[in-house]
């Protein structure tokens, strides 16, 4: 049986259907597209993790709110420590200093982005998991979804 466990910030897809042999199985086939089509989800958004050896598919979501963080935190060091450095010249040094001196502005058209991007994400992700429940629905001895809050 393949088990899907949905949680707030994570699908997990394991095992095999059963339906059929391996290479036939065209419910575990349908499971399993619908798991990879997530890998085309945008890197910073997502870690994409398979195993084949334990028929495991994992995808965990970043929030909006870590990326913003993460992204201010990392942006900001490198931008002061390039206006410590000697080794750039003064007009790159004044492009950063005049992005530090708006940084507020930049952050929060930064997390608009990013909260926008999460949003298209998220009707992505909801339309794969409609697609899975429907499987399941179809499949009830093949495909198991789980849900953790």
């Amino acid at each position: 049986m393949t088990k899907v466990t949905i949680g707030p910030q994570f699908i997990q897809i394991e095992g095999h259907a059963g339906y059929s042999e391996k290479g036939t199985d065209i419910v575990c086939a349908a499971v399993s597209a619908l798991g990879q089509s997530l890998k085309h989800i945008d890197e910073l958004y997502r870690e994409f993790n398979v195993s084949e050896e334990n028929a495991l598919l994992r995808v965990d979501f970043h929030s909006p709110e870590e990326l913003v963080q993460s992204f201010a935190f990392d942006r900001k060091a490198y931008l002061e420590e390039q206006l410590k450095n000697n080794v750039i010249s003064q007009s790159i040094k004044d492009e950063f200093q005049d992005e530090l001196d708006d940084w507020d502005n930049k952050l929060r058209e930064f997390a608009h982005l990013v909260k926008a991007k999460c949003l298209i994400i998220q009707n992505q992700v909801d339309m794969v998991v409609k697609a899975i429940r429907e499987i399941a629905e179809n499949y009830p001895d093949n495909v198991e979804v789980t849900d953790e809050e």
